[in-house]
């Protein structure tokens, strides 16, 4: 009977072992996907400080129409519109708004996106699986 308990105590300190290292690996796992996000996240910070913009078409001009926001993020027009619309609308109707807003701004009633915002809204929005 002492045979018995001695292997059971011995399975039961492997178990706890195993458990031990697999909690382990998925905290090193979850560590090493929280550094890569802040790594990314940094590099991402920093292009935008530098006013650097991997996409050679935002580059070129700091405004774009809705028609080359659109080509850009290969949408439709419509989808820009709708975006901005969608956007105004909330902005009319709340005093505070929650989330990613599209970067766009309105020069005698037109609307321009800023392209170096672009990419950023972009990033965000597919974060935290934006709906529109």
């Amino acid at each position: 009977m002492n045979q018995k308990v001695i292997i059971g105590a011995a399975i039961v300190v492997m178990l706890v072992n195993v458990i031990t290292y697999v909690a382990q690996m998925r905290e090193n796992n979850l560590l090493s996907e929280q550094i890569s996000a802040l790594q990314a996240n940094h590099m991402s910070q920093m292009e935008q400080m530098q006013g650097f913009n991997n996409n050679e078409n935002v580059m070129n001009g700091l405004l774009m129409n809705e028609a080359e926001a659109a080509s850009y993020l290969r949408l439709d027009e419509k989808d820009i519109k709708y975006l901005i619309a969608v956007q105004e609308q909330e902005l009319k109707s709340r005093t505070t708004i929650h989330g990613n807003l599209f970067p766009y701004l309105t020069i005698r009633g037109k609307h321009y996106v800023v392209s170096a915002q672009l990419d950023r809204w972009l990033h965000d929005a597919a974060l935290v699986s934006s709906h529109y």
